[in-house]
């Protein structure tokens, strides 16, 4: 069994069906990502009751992000490669998500951070900071640039959703394995 999870999210060989997908990745990362909201709702209300500051918040946040990051992002990456594979596609296709998605993530990180650093005035409590997270990320200090990249990846996730989310394998065995679904 522990061999079977282990390939399933770390290895990149073969092909796995629209269930796999669906039933093994996609509702252990809601599962995953509900633990890490309410860890983070946790934090962010202990720290707003105590006395550290707005730079420390925001830092405690990415901190936490980037921890969320990096143990999902090659199990996810994994997973949709074998989606692809299962298409009959290449894995290499991961990163036409995987590029515009790290300037998504680049940009409100950024920002957030300059507008603590310069302002730090600009939040106090847990509030202020998702204020200040959701202005920088959706409002009017959002740039242009930002927005063209948010509309792609938008592209490129309803495009993914489609293909290797909702579309059938190919039917036999294709070059990158048997079809999982025989």
């Amino acid at each position: 069994m522990l061999s079977n999870l282990t390939e399933f999210l770390f290895s990149t060989e073969g092909r796995i069906s629209r269930s796999q997908f669906w039933l093994k990745w996609v509702l252990s990362f809601i599962v995953l990502f509900a633990i890490w909201t309410t860890i983070f709702l946790v934090v962010a209300a202990r720290i707003a009751f105590s006395s550290i500051n707005m730079p420390k918040l925001v830092l405690v946040y990415f901190l936490m992000f980037l921890f969320f990051f990096l143990i999902t992002a090659w199990p996810f990456t994994v997973v949709l490669v074998k989606r692809m594979h299962d298409r009959n596609k290449s894995g290499w296709l991961v990163l036409a998500y995987w590029i515009p998605a790290a300037f998504q993530i680049i940009f409100p990180v950024y920002n957030l951070f300059a507008t603590a650093r310069h302002d730090t005035s600009a939040a106090s409590t847990s509030v202020d900071l998702i204020n200040l997270f959701a202005t920088t990320r959706h409002g009017q200090d959002t740039s242009d640039l930002s927005t063209i990249v948010d509309l792609i990846v938008f592209a490129v996730m309803a495009w993914f959703f489609i293909e290797f989310g909702c579309m059938r394998g190919t039917n036999g065995a294709n070059q990158y394995g048997p079809d999982p679904v025989a």
